[in-house]
């Protein structure tokens, strides 16, 4: 995107603003035909209060399989195993996202939660959707859907 600056003088000058792009890692966690919802923290800078998808970033030098599973222990304490990989990208007024989405089989559904969330379900895509969602989550789930990938 390109925006025009006020002129000092009489010339214009313009100059392009670049966005940062953010890679993300979202775990769709499946047992038992419900996949597990969490609720960000109030106060966090993204997706405050909504509920999404256990996800993360990256860290340097990091695949995004170990990131998706070293996300996942920390934000709930279980072990997954990611099956199917679903991409997406959003477009935010800042940042670009890439969302990297697997969808995730567990051997068990007892969650511990982290700081960053208050509650968590277990819940089938139609009640995912009645819930207050985050729009990375809304994105994987459409592509879901889209995809017949539930």
């Amino acid at each position: 995107m390109w925006v025009q600056i006020p002129p000092p003088a009489l010339e214009t000058q313009w100059v392009k603003i670049m966005k940062k792009t953010i890679v993300i890692v979202q775990g769709v966690i499946e047992n038992n035909g419900k996949y597990l919802v969490m609720k960000r923290t109030e106060g966090q800078k993204y997706s405050s209060g909504k509920w999404e998808f256990p996800a993360g970033k990256p860290k340097d030098r990091e695949t995004m399989e170990d990131a998706l599973v070293r996300e996942i222990i920390e934000e709930t304490g279980i072990v997954v195993e990611p099956t199917k990989k679903i991409l997406h990208e959003m477009k935010l007024e800042e940042h670009d996202i890439i969302v990297v989405s697997y969808l995730c089989k567990s051997a068990g559904h007892d969650v511990t939660m982290s700081h960053e969330h208050t509650d968590l379900a277990w819940s089938d895509l139609e009640g995912i959707k009645k819930m207050d969602i985050s729009n990375i989550t809304i994105g994987t789930i459409e592509i879901m859907e889209g995809s017949n990938a539930a």
